[in-house]
């Protein structure tokens, strides 16, 4: 999957809401090789999401450089190029929760739309979602009916649709935000391990404790922002950074309070 070679490029990058006063992101100098395991963390209206919506062509900036797997995500030529190369998990309200099919067909469907010419619903894309599902642990949600899943059992099918077929690049906005948090661990090492077998991934997220176990606290990247980038580092170094903690949650004055307004404190 081309490891070393340049995965993603955030350069002077400039967004701002119709009718703000003040940008919703300001980004600079992100720049990462693949395979990389990106974690953005902030309080909310940080300017996660929109990052994410920015990162994969979905929001164009005022202004600035963006580049996925090398291409520029925001022209009509790079979406075609990333279209079987990026999986990419929208906030679950974001999704249509009512459409009539099973988990395998949601998970099979981003196969489905990227083949050239498109396919039917095959026995090789139903192998494909079943193995993403259960490299989820979500083997018996196969054929359970979306629309009659939990919010949890939806965002892992969401989370398998993304990764079935194993794309270069993996972008998810809070993955496991609805999942039972003690299924939380298990869906982060399925993850982590995609990584390792050379998938880059980006993700953000509420709940840092299953990241804070080794190896990804020390190999995985942090990127702390609130509106613009405050510190990109390997992840523990990063949530023991209290300057750059507090710079993000405000008048913090310690480790403890900063992770749990994160959701992984006490």
């Amino acid at each position: 999957m081309g490891e070393g070679v340049e995965g993603l490029v955030v350069e002077g990058v400039y967004f701002a809401y119709p009718g703000s006063a003040s940008p919703a992101v300001v980004v600079d100098g992100l720049r990462l090789a693949r395979p990389f395991f990106l974690v953005i963390l902030g309080p909310n209206g940080a300017g996660k999401t929109t990052l994410l919506r920015i990162i994969v062509g979905l929001q164009a900036p005022q202004r600035g450089r963006v580049r996925l797997l090398g291409v520029d995500p925001h022209t009509p030529w790079g979406r075609r190029r990333l279209a079987g190369r990026l999986g990419y998990v929208p906030q679950l309200q974001r999704v249509n929760t009512r459409i009539p099919l099973r988990g395998w067909e949601v998970a099979a469907m981003r196969l489905y739309l990227s083949s050239r010419p498109p396919r039917g619903m095959g026995r090789r894309l139903r192998e494909e979602a079943r193995r993403a599902l259960e490299a989820l642990q979500a083997g018996h949600l196969e054929c359970k009916p979306f629309s009659e899943m939990s919010g949890g059992e939806r965002q892992l099918v969401l989370l398998a649709r993304a990764i079935a077929g194993r794309p270069e690049v993996l972008v998810a906005d809070e993955p496991i935000g609805m999942v039972d948090p003690a299924r939380r661990p298990g869906v982060v090492d399925a993850l982590w391990r995609l990584h390792l077998e050379g998938m880059s991934v980006i993700l953000t997220t509420h709940d840092i404790t299953p990241f804070l176990r080794e190896p990804l606290a020390s190999r995985a990247l942090g990127a702390l922002m609130n509106r613009r980038l405050i510190r990109l580092a390997p992840l523990g170094e990063l949530l023991s950074d209290r300057r750059s903690l507090a710079a993000a949650f405000g008048e913090y004055t310690g480790l403890d309070e900063a992770l749990a307004s994160l959701g992984g404190g006490g």
